[in-house]
This record gives C-alpha cells, sequence and structure tokens, in this order.
C-alpha cells in the first residue's frame, strides 16, 4: 500500500510541476506584452580591435489571448537618419525560454533576462547553436514614439509635403 501512495505521490508531484511551469510561462508573456523600446547593442571582438554597435529598437509583443504564452508582434530599428521595419515576428515562452521567428527568417531566443515591471534586459542568442548575437535593454513606454531617434516625423513630413503642394499649385494659378 506504501509503494502505492509513494507512485500516487510522484505523479502528483509531476502534474504539479507541468502546470506550475506552464503558468509562469503565461505569467512570462503576459508581463512582455505591450510597447518597449531601448537600445540593441553588439560587441564585436575582432584582431586588435574591440568596439560596440548600439541600435535603437521599439519593439511591442501582442499575447494571444487564447494562448496567453503565445503571441506575436512587430519591431521597428533605427540606424542613424535611416528608420525601417525590421520585421513582424511570432513568439512562444517554453519552460522560461523566449523564442522569436521573424518572418524573414531569422530566429532567436532569450535564456538569460531580467523582466520586472518596465524593465526587460537580456542577451539574443542564436535559435539553434546558442551562440551570442546582441544584448538589449527597453524600458515600457505607453505608445510608440516612431521615428523619434531619425528626426523624422511620418506625419508631419507628410501634412508639410501637402502643404507645400498646395501652397505651390494655388500660387501657380
Amino acid at each position: 500500500m506504501k509503494k502505492i501512495y509513494n507512485y500516487l505521490f510522484v505523479g502528483i508531484v509531476a502534474m504539479l510541476s507541468m502546470t506550475l511551469s506552464s503558468c509562469n510561462d503565461d505569467n512570462i508573456a503576459r508581463d512582455l506584452d505591450g510597447i518597449w523600446e531601448g537600445k540593441v547593442s553588439q560587441n564585436w571582438s575582432w584582431r586588435w580591435s574591440d568596439y560596440t554597435t548600439y541600435q535603437y529598437v521599439d519593439i511591442e509583443f501582442y499575447t494571444d489571448p487564447y494562448y496567453y504564452a503565445e503571441g506575436t508582434g512587430v519591431e521597428y530599428d533605427y540606424t542613424g537618419t535611416y528608420t525601417y521595419v525590421s520585421c513582424p515576428f511570432n513568439f512562444r515562452v517554453r519552460n522560461g525560454v523566449i523564442y522569436m521567428d521573424y518572418r524573414d527568417g531569422t530566429r532567436v531566443r532569450i535564456t538569460n533576462y531580467y523582466l520586472s515591471g518596465d524593465r526587460f534586459s537580456g542577451t539574443f542568442r542564436d535559435y539553434y547553436s546558442g551562440d551570442y548575437l546582441a544584448d538589449f535593454s527597453f524600458y515600457k513606454v505607453a505608445n510608440f514614439r516612431h521615428f523619434r531617434y531619425s528626426g523624422y516625423s511620418l506625419d508631419a513630413d507628410f501634412e508639410k509635403e501637402d502643404s507645400k503642394t498646395n501652397k505651390t499649385e494655388a500660387e501657380q494659378k
């Protein structure tokens, strides 16, 4: 009889551990949900020189309402005066690891990270090999501030273009 209780106890502990890790993954994904902005830095060592390059990033995670530990997102990268949308992505959280699959085929994972409140920092690693790709440090914001690093405001510049066009057309008449 004692043997049966031991097996039952081990089975219950195994089920609870799977349930609790799933809840933890759901909580991580919920904490990711929202808009983040900050810097991604790559440390390069080649021959005798070491240097770091920085790239400013806005990234948004949308948690799937049916599968909390999964979702989609979009990343905006800013380098100097050139601004571009990096790529939409899908993400999932499994056993505390964040996996990101970008639409352009890039796949990364985030294993060692800090995620609390409005701070999210860590290291991007290669999906398969686990090799270092880049470090990141983000903070949560209420809404996107696109084009802020380049000094280019999409809406304002379009309004300027329209007003210039309207003035020149009016002046021509």
